[in-house]
């Protein structure tokens, strides 16, 4: 990420009411100069910025989109010993006053970058058309992405979509969780478009968490593995087995192939904030030793268990106990992934199981069991729901701790009440409601900004 701090050092997170705000003036680059004569070096460093922006949705323990949707679908814990009331705003109920709530705010800083950045490139010259549509590809991919994060953490609280307006303009309402989703795919759909048009290379240099997939037509790949995640929370099936298709899966490629957030714990850049190397503040839940597999043995533990968590001392943090942390994240630089072929390879064979073709599903979710769990293969098919069960355990296991997968997979197929509580006064909640700043300068304020019933 060196390139990207000297290019864009990040200013201070300011959010208005209701989604209406500035992009953040990065390298004394103001809206009006992107959008009124914008230079190609602007363009490209603002390019650049959403990748700043994507990696800052997890800036801080308290806002993390990571530690935020994993702890609501009891992955892990976040507990703070000098925040005892942090804890009881996630487990005992509901608290929505933080600004940037499961990045929120940080969401809508990046997909008006993007809106500032495709109103320019009209005007731009000194670009070819090839490389403006490589950019409109890039910036339309980035602002799916955060939708579907947003997407993922307040579900049917719903959220603005049509926010490119100026701060002058009424509050954009809030979209429902279908149009939300809708408005993920026509956006992926368009930068398939741009970027195929997009010619051999980008403008602009992108950080190492996307070696591999730096071209239009290589990052088109990481836009169809999107497009496929989405498909499938659509129930989509179908057309999840065709984005798929055209993605980077592969059962004989490194299941840790993917595009990542990067982080470097060098001055002005944002090391990985999920990095707890005395186990002070991030507790894995006891049921993910308790619910781990066996090896072929029957005495080792699923791998995976054994290669992302770790057994400390016991011990009470604010009234919870633990007996667990998180080694996933072993160094404060150690990226965080967007997608990788492991999750491309589970919803493929939740695709193929939904459409039938169980057979091929089993398949796929036996390459997960033995290249990642290191697990024995299931010799046939355990009929229903065990097929589903085993499916759901694999997502769990290998997308711990990375995006909120088991909270997003507990709402999709109403296991929500299966979800583990390590007190009795905790509850599930199905998803968040808006933030206070999202809701309070509406005079009709949205069903959103409601606290939905936890169970």
């Amino acid at each position: 990420m060196t390139t990207i701090r000297r290019l864009l050092p990040l200013c201070a997170l300011l959010v208005a009411g209701g989604c209406n705000f500035d992009v953040p003036d990065y390298n004394a680059q103001s809206i009006n100069a992107l959008e009124q004569g914008a230079t190609p070096t602007a363009i490209n460093t603002a390019s650049v910025g959403l990748l700043v922006a994507s990696r800052n949705f997890n800036s801080s323990f308290l806002t993390s989109y990571v530690v935020s949707a994993g702890e609501f679908g009891r992955e892990g814990m976040e507990l703070d010993p000098s925040n005892a009331q942090h804890p009881v705003d996630r487990l005992n109920q509901i608290g929505s006053s933080e600004p940037d709530y499961a990045g929120y705010g940080r969401a809508y800083i990046l997909i008006k970058q993007a809106n500032a950045i495709l109103t320019a490139l009209p005007g731009v010259t000194g670009m070819t058309d090839q490389q403006k549509e490589a950019v409109r590809g890039f910036a339309k991919t980035f602002q799916a992405l955060a939708f579907l994060r947003l997407n993922a953490v307040f579900d049917n609280s719903g959220v603005p979509i049509d926010v490119d307006i100026p701060t002058s303009a009424p509050l954009a309402p809030i979209a429902s969780n279908a149009e939300v989703k809708a408005r993920i795919v026509q956006l992926l759909d368009q930068a398939k478009t741009h970027l195929t048009s997009g010619g051999t290379a980008f403008p602009f240099k992108l950080s190492s968490g996307f070696a591999g997939f730096d071209t239009p037509l290589t990052f088109l790949k990481f836009n169809r593995a999107l497009r496929a995640r989405i498909a499938v929370y659509q129930q989509d099936w179908t057309g999840a087995l065709t984005a798929l298709g055209e993605s980077f899966i592969s059962t004989t490629a490194s299941l840790r192939l993917g595009v990542s957030d990067t982080y470097s714990p060098n001055q002005g850049e944002l090391s990985n904030q999920l990095y707890d190397p005395t186990c002070r503040q991030l507790f894995s839940i006891s049921q993910n030793e308790t619910d781990a597999q066996l090896q072929a043995d029957g005495v080792t533990l699923d791998q995976r268990y054994l290669d992302k968590i770790q057994k400390i001392t016991p011990k009470v943090v604010v009234g919870i106990p633990v007996a667990h942390c998180f080694k996933i994240y072993s160094t404060s630089s150690t990226p965080i992934p967007i997608i990788r072929n492991e999750e491309l390879i589970l919803l493929r064979a939740e695709a193929e199981l939904q459409t039938g073709a169980r057979a091929s599903a089993l398949a796929d979710i036996n390459v997960i069991r033995v290249n990642s769990g290191r697990l024995a293969p299931l010799a046939a098919d355990p009929g229903d729901p065990g097929l589903l069960d085993e499916l759901l355990y694999h997502r769990r296991y290998s997308l711990m701790w990375e995006g909120g997968h088991r909270w997003i997979d507990a709402r999709r197929y109403n296991r929500l009440a299966q979800l583990p509580k390590a007190l009795p006064a905790h509850f599930i909640f199905p998803y968040l409601p808006l933030p206070l700043n999202e809701c309070n300068p509406r005079q009709n304020v949205p069903a959103g900004c409601k606290a939905p019933p936890g169970i």
